[in-house]
């Protein structure tokens, strides 16, 4: 303009603006806030409804379909996972005996003379439910026997481990094949009602887990029905073992473990659809 240039002109001067201008930067904020938060919860809905994974309480309720459901916390490795006859009461202590009441006035306790502890996979703490089961049934003055039914090698912690006075060498095999008594395999606790009986040590080629759904093992739990004692069974995992899914079948009723993160929904779907097949009180 000072040098008087031709191709430029001066259309309008500038003023200053008398009030601030809208820039929308508040609608654009909420408008982001509200897509961010339905996308989040869109990702939330689709990682859980293609999560392979059981997680919570009500996943194990819907695929099981069982009428008494129980949510119970991850135990410590101390002793304290054990539920204990102690005076200052603790957590499991609570859990299980709410489980065990719930149970029996669902079911009655003539029904529930005979329980098996089952999962799909191994890891998912069957063992040591069935171990405060027993524990809790012997704390409410009912006289309870153990039996570990598991003869896999690599069954980890025995449930019997837990509360054992001694360790027997002789178990549920020598007792269903004749070489011992009952009486001589069972197992002394720290609890007065409850007596443990271990699997024992295969004394024939014939794989042990083969017992498990042989006749000697449904005349065995046919026996101890005649007796005024409530009895849980540790049954192995029960996938892909067929022998087990037999003995729980004789058995009748039947406490699905699946263990959040770990259990896998359709294999425990799959599981409970073999159950109910067979007619089992799940």
């Amino acid at each position: 303009m000072l040098r008087s240039e031709a191709a430029f002109d001066i259309l309008e001067r500038a003023t200053p603006p008398e009030e601030r201008q809208p820039s929308g930067r508040k609608l654009l904020v909420a408008g982001g806030a509200v897509v961010g938060a339905g996308l989040g919860l869109l990702a939330a809905l689709l990682l859980e409804f293609f999560d392979p994974r059981v997680r919570t309480r009500r996943d194990g309720s819907d695929l099981s379909g069982a009428e008494v459901c129980s949510e119970w916390a991850r135990l410590p490795a101390s002793g304290q996972q054990y539920v204990t006859p102690d005076p200052a009461i603790s957590a499991a202590t609570l859990t299980f005996r709410h489980f065990i009441n719930n149970l029996e006035a669902e079911h009655g306790a003539e029904q529930l003379h005979s329980i098996a502890v089952v999962s799909s996979e191994r890891g998912a703490g069957r063992s040591l439910v069935a171990a405060n089961l027993a524990r809790t049934l012997a704390m409410k003055e009912r006289p309870t026997l153990l039996v570990d039914a598991d003869f896999g090698a690599d069954a980890g912690r025995r449930p019997h481990e837990g509360c054992a006075v001694r360790a027997s060498e002789q178990g549920l095999l020598q007792t269903l094949d004749g070489s011992t008594k009952l009486q001589a395999a069972l197992m002394k606790t720290d609890l007065e009602k409850l007596h443990c009986l271990g699997p024992g040590h295969p004394a024939s080629k014939q794989p042990a887990s083969l017992v498990l759904g042989g006749k000697r093992m449904m005349k065995f739990i046919s026996a101890l029905r005649r007796f005024r004692v409530r009895v849980i069974y540790d049954l192995p995992a029960l996938q892909g073992h067929e022998t087990a899914l037999e003995a729980a079948s004789a058995i009748g009723n039947v406490v699905l473990v699946v263990r959040s993160g770990w259990s896998r929904r359709a294999d425990t779907r799959q599981l409970v659809a073999l159950m109910q097949q067979r007619h089992i009180n799940i």
